[in-house]
């Protein structure tokens, strides 16, 4: 029931109704002691006899009455009287922000300055342990200067000193929980997957609730807002949202990268700390709230001082400051710049490099000139290499005792990392000895005992990154590359790449219990990877799009700054304790070569500095290929042979050309990967939904134009390939469970329409009818081969080992496994070539193309970095 205006609770006089939430009804009431208005906040009626409700309500007024900060309503009072509770709190005048939101999207430098305010009001809590749980525009209120308070902290929680975001600072009496597992508390809509699921929530959840909130004052929507609750739960649980830089181009990275982070589906890929998150909004405010042509640090990257701090320092006081700095700046001298001192003179691929125990002599992995990869060592003062005793293999690792390990009888596979047998030795020879098969990279322990993996699985075609031999704590459908074990030897930092096909990811972290985080935004590209000594860095070279590559460091809380820049692109391979860094400057073109139908010789059809060939006409007239360099982020285009430039077609992966050639299939990288056809003249791009499938991996096409083959998973089952019809996207699984799909491989269909053929489980090519039945391998062929298109007459097929440098491919009997060589691919100049990742042939034979991988490295050791 209603309160009268006139009604006395204690010492306070109702005004009049303010509104009414699930948790209490609030009133303008007037304080008769101090002649002041408060906010009164009484428990329903309905919960007057609910011992749970009443104990809740109490907590938030202990809880509020705990915060002292600026964008947190103050809590004067707590009472009852005539058996209702109520809280006495500030009144605030101004407009919720759910009322702001009202009329569309706010603009950018608005929603950094709403957004920014609520980030320093959570950190603030989050520093005592406690958690709101039930952030959203409606306990939001804006004044009208513009100042923001967070309201109605009634289902906060104290939470354990384990999920704390600040746990030094957990008041006496925090690991009692007030919520029973399993229960959800919160609003539908801004709930965190993880209070969807019923699961304790702690400072994070918070984090999740205001990245959506900041995500609907941008663009003017919810990011997961669907039909029905049930249906937006399940969008919180499954589903990304519409990235923000297609909802709204206009919005700058970085500010997209702070709400992707907060929308994290994992508790650990979020902020390690609220602060950092409301030093980022800050930093993005202040940066576009300047005049033009001023200079303000930007997130992630500057260095982090209070700015309410700065303010109170007199004017005096920064001007003598200024004065001193610019009296030493004369008379001290500029800090000495890094010296690079190179290492390698030869021309070829540098794959890996460490430094030995002392510190000084560097281990390396080279292929000079076109040779296998062998193992060399360079020690101090030495003008020249060594070659080591070892056989040709790829260095992964050197432990601190002086023992190697090694991937012998490597194969090399896109995007130009090796997969091997893991072998170990002592640096000052030995024979090695084999630990383990299908290795991609390896790193030891701080004891030198144990060793952190990167394996491939068969059966399910996933990275596995296990730490120790055998003990799985990470596993992706893409690539974990690069992994190292920190200095204290209880986490592993790796680059998550989420597909295998290039090297875009991002920085991320994992501890033996497997619990991972990711430290940085993603990357258009990022190779190689160290910890600082201090444990407290870790050192990678990236870019993002059309932006310079760098030596960037992240700490654990995500915390990016650059380090070092120089021209070309830079990877980290190893920091000595002394703190002398070993980094590689690499160019890693990929190129098309091809002959033309009628044509006596091999001619080059790049673009421009990462050109990968998809598809070649039936006629051989025409090249599909995908750009992904740092000036192209996934875009197809389409070439003539006969003319001088190519045709864009639009973003994405392009993957297929129709049987008539009037459109393309094209993947565009996303959570989940989305699938579009592209007209190749005029016409609309159209997007295509196979029903039922979780992750779309490969398409091809059908002869008849009207069906598709989809390389893809339903929820909860392997890989396997589907008809699908363009119509309806009606779908129908072709394999078994478990089918293998190399990157940048296609799913050949036979001209007649009667034959695909893939890499089974067991990796070996199996041709599938596509009328559905038993799968049939092609007998007397190797494991390894990859499938590039079928013969007119649809009895064979042409096949190649693409980890071969050269390259042979072969004509293959479909029924008997009998194959003929057909053509032997090579460069003139082999030096840094480094493999085909793709080879597409005409039906008849009368045209072929093929791309190259060429990685040129030089080495260097570079002292005085910081």
């Amino acid at each position: 029931m209603a309160i009268r205006p006139g009604t006395r609770l204690g010492p306070y006089e109702i005004v009049s109704a303010l509104g009414a939430g699930a948790m209490g009804e609030v009133y303008r009431a007037k304080d008769g002691r101090l002649g002041r208005e408060a906010a009164i906040k009484v428990l329903p009626a309905a919960y007057s006899s609910d011992r749970e409700s009443l104990r809740r309500f109490e907590h938030e007024a202990r809880a509020a009455s705990a915060l002292n900060h600026p964008n947190i309503v103050t809590v004067y009072d707590i009472g009852s009287a005539e058996s209702v509770s109520y809280i006495a709190m500030e009144l605030v005048e101004g407009r919720s922000l759910q009322e702001l939101l009202a009329s569309g999207p706010m603009p950018l430098r608005k929603t950094l300055e709403i957004g920014s305010q609520i980030a320093e009001g959570l950190a603030a809590a989050h520093a005592k342990g406690l958690v709101h749980r039930d952030l959203k525009p409606q306990n939001l209120m804006v004044t009208k200067e513009g100042h923001v308070k967070i309201l109605d902290f009634g289902l906060a929680k104290l939470a354990s000193p384990a999920t704390l975001d600040s746990p030094e600072q957990a008041p006496a009496g925090a690991s009692s929980l007030l919520t029973t597992p399993g229960t959800i508390l919160g609003t539908v809509g801004y709930m965190s997957p993880e209070q969807a699921r019923g699961e304790p929530a702690d400072f994070r959840s918070d984090q999740f609730a205001l990245g959506v909130i900041l995500y609907e004052m941008a663009v003017g929507k919810r990011a997961f807002d669907r039909g029905s609750a049930i249906e937006t739960l399940s969008a919180i649980l499954r589903d990304e949202p519409s990235p923000l830089e297609v909802s709204d181009p206009s919005l700058p990275g970085p500010f997209c990268w702070v709400v992707e982070r907060c929308l994290v589906k994992e508790p650990e890929g979020r902020y390690a700390s609220t602060r950092d998150l409301a030093f980022d909004l800050k930093s993005l405010w202040d940066h576009i709230s300047r005049p033009s042509g001023s200079s303000t640090p930007t997130p992630a990257t500057a260095p982090r001082h209070s700015l309410a701090r700065r303010a109170l320092v007199p004017l005096a006081v920064l001007c003598g400051l200024a004065l001193g700095a610019l009296a030493v700046t004369r008379l001290s001298p500029a800090p000495a710049p890094p010296n690079f001192q190179p290492l390698t003179f030869r021309r070829g691929t540098i794959w890996s490099a460490r430094f030995a125990p002392d510190g000084r002599t560097v281990v390396y992995a080279a292929a000079w000139d076109g040779k296998p990869f062998r193992l060399f060592r360079r020690g101090p003062g030495s003008a020249a290499e060594q070659r080591l005793s070892f056989p040709d293999a790829n260095l992964l690792a050197v432990s601190r005792s002086g023992e190697l390990a090694a991937a012998l009888r490597y194969r090399i596979v896109p995007p130009g990392v090796t997969v091997g047998m893991l072998a170990r030795a002592p640096l000052e020879g030995g024979a090695p000895r084999e630990i383990e098969g299908d290795v991609l990279f390896a790193d030891w322990a701080p004891d030198g005992k144990d060793l952190a993996l990167v394996r491939t699985v068969a059966e399910s075609g996933k990275a596995v990154l296990e730490f120790p031999i055998g003990v799985k704590i990470y596993e992706t459908d893409g690539l974990v590359a690069s992994p190292r074990v920190s200095p204290d030897g209880s986490l592993v930092a790796f680059l998550d790449h989420p597909s295998r096909g290039d090297n875009r990811g991002s920085v991320a972290v994992v501890d033996r219990s497997g619990r991972k985080r990711v430290l940085t935004p993603p990357w258009t590209g990022a190779e190689g990877l160290a910890w600082h000594p201090s444990g407290k860095e870790i050192w990678f070279g990236a870019a993002r799009e059309r932006e310079a590559h760098a030596i960037h460091a992240v700490s654990l809380s995500g915390k990016l700054r650059v380090v070092t820049r120089a021209p070309g692109n830079l990877a980290v391979r190893d920091i000595s304790p002394a703190g002398r860094v070993l980094l590689t400057r690499e160019s890693a073109p990929i190129g098309i070569m091809g002959r033309p139908r009628g044509e006596p010789a091999e001619r080059e059809f790049s673009w421009l500095d990462r050109s990968l060939l998809t598809d070649i006409s039936a006629d051989g007239a025409s090249l599909l290929f995908t750009e992904f360099g740092a000036d192209a982020a996934y875009a197809g285009f389409l070439r003539r042979v006969d003319a001088e430039n190519p045709i864009g077609l639009g973003d994405g992966f392009a993957l297929a050309l129709s049987p008539n050639g009037s459109s393309v299939l094209s993947i565009v990288p996303a959570v989940p990967p989305q699938l579009y056809l592209l007209p190749t003249g005029a016409g609309r791009p159209r997007r295509i939904v196979p029903r039922g499938l979780e992750i779309i991996q490969r398409a091809s096409w059908f002869p008849d134009g009207k069906r598709i083959a989809v390389g893809g998973t339903e929820p909860g089952h392997g890989m396997r390939v589907y008809s699908c019809d363009l119509e309806g996207g009606q779908t129908r699984a072709l394999t078994p469970e478990g089918i293998l799909l190399e990157d940048y491989e296609g799913i050949p269909i036979s001209p007649d329409g009667n034959w695909l053929v893939v890499a089974a489980s067991d990796g070996r090519l199996t041709v599938f009818p596509t009328g559905g039945g038993e799968g049939r391998p092609i007998p007397e062929l190797p494991v390894g081969m990859s499938p590039i298109a079928w013969t007119a007459d649809s009895r064979s097929l042409f096949v190649v080992g693409l980890g071969e440098s050269p390259a042979r491919v072969f004509r293959v009997d479909a029924v008997s496994g009998a194959k003929t060589l057909w053509r032997e691919l090579a460069l003139a100049d082999p030096a840094g070539v480094q493999g085909f990742p793709s080879v597409r042939v005409s039906p008849d034979g009368s045209a072929y193309g093929y791309s190259f991988m060429r990685f040129l490295s030089d080495l260097y050791a570079v002292d005085g970095l910081k």
